[in-house]
């Protein structure tokens, strides 16, 4: 069979792929004829269903061990992938993600052997497209909280801080952070032009973002003075944000401020017990997508401080205060 060999030549003359820089475009070889194919593995190859071939050729032949049907975008086309005895092809595995796979397509598109193989698009391209032209078209106007990008139903915001407290009762250092994940439904879309002075009190009292938060605060002590290690907790409380007009700032609303977080705290030389806080956090974007919180945050803690011995039998526990600024990243 002298005419494998010369095939197999032909065939490393082929233009490599845009994406690896290795030629996709090979061939079957079946008693009958030679079929076009593309490589989407070292070790397969796809073409038409049907091609019954013996061998596949891509720097050198192999024969073909299997046939299994596929389908875009595990392939980009509907027929057969043929997997051959052994890797003989210096390409990467065919991408599956829109972007890389209709980048391949672009570039075996220009080649004509390939043509009768019936390549076919990604079946998610076409709301990748719009979606790539929505981004697009948000990037190309100034970063601000009012804008279409943001008038569409619930998101999700998760940020990040460097904080430093003090505590009321055993005062000192403290360093560490929070984290929070708020999941935030658009009260109302409006343009901050069209407001009115009963729109904007509405705003500033509720908010035009509503919704809740989970997150989670963690305090290491930073000099030898205090008595505990470390302090952590983890609560919940709302997320109800005042866009203002057509600007990079997003502010507390009065509701949010009043509004508590709860929820669980814990201290290395304490049991575990229940806190109350508040926080107001002003959140200013930076870009499309990323914003900077800064937040002044209040925790009151009961049953840490332990009364005095001669206190009356009727008397509270005190409440342990702690106070916290915290400075930090947001994807909103």
């Amino acid at each position: 069979m002298r005419w494998l060999p010369l095939f197999a030549s032909l065939l490393l003359a082929a233009p490599a792929a845009a994406q690896d820089g290795a030629a996709r475009v090979g061939g079957l070889l079946s008693l009958q004829a030679e079929v076009p194919a593309i490589w989407i593995a070292p070790d397969r190859a796809f073409s038409r269903a049907g091609a019954d071939p013996v061998s596949a050729c891509a720097e050198r032949c192999a024969p073909v061990v299997e046939e299994i049907a596929c389908a875009p975008p595990a392939c980009p086309g509907t027929g057969s992938i043929y997997r051959v005895a052994a890797p003989i092809a210096r390409v990467s595995g065919w991408p599956t993600d829109v972007a890389g796979y209709s980048a391949e397509l672009d570039a075996l598109r220009g080649d004509p052997r390939v043509q009768l193989l019936g390549l076919q698009s990604h079946p998610g391209e076409g709301a990748w497209r719009e979606a790539t032209r929505d981004e697009e078209a948000r990037h190309a106007e100034d970063p601000r909280w009012v804008s279409e990008h943001r008038e569409r139903g619930d998101r999700l915001e998760l940020s990040i801080e460097l904080a430093v407290a003090t505590l009321a009762e055993t005062p000192g250092t403290w360093v560490g952070g929070s984290v929070a994940a708020d999941w935030i439904f658009l009260h109302r879309a409006r343009d901050s032009d069209e407001r009115d002075f009963g729109d904007s009190l509405v705003d500033a009292i509720v908010g035009d973002q509503i919704g809740a938060s989970l997150k989670a605060h963690f305090l290491y002590r930073a000099d030898r003075g205090q008595e505990a290690e470390w302090i952590a907790a983890i609560g919940i409380g709302d997320a109800l944000y005042n866009r203002y007009e057509r600007t990079v700032v997003r502010l507390p609303t009065f509701s949010s401020i009043v509004g508590p977080e709860l929820g669980l705290m814990l201290r290395s030389d304490r049991d575990p017990t229940w806190y109350i806080a508040w926080d107001a956090p002003v959140s200013i974007l930076l870009d499309h997508d990323v914003a900077l919180d800064i937040t002044p945050r209040f925790f009151v803690v009961d049953d840490w401080i332990p009364l005095p011995t001669d206190a009356p039998e009727d008397a509270d526990d005190p409440a342990e205060l702690i106070f916290q600024i915290g400075v930090g990243l947001r994807l909103p």
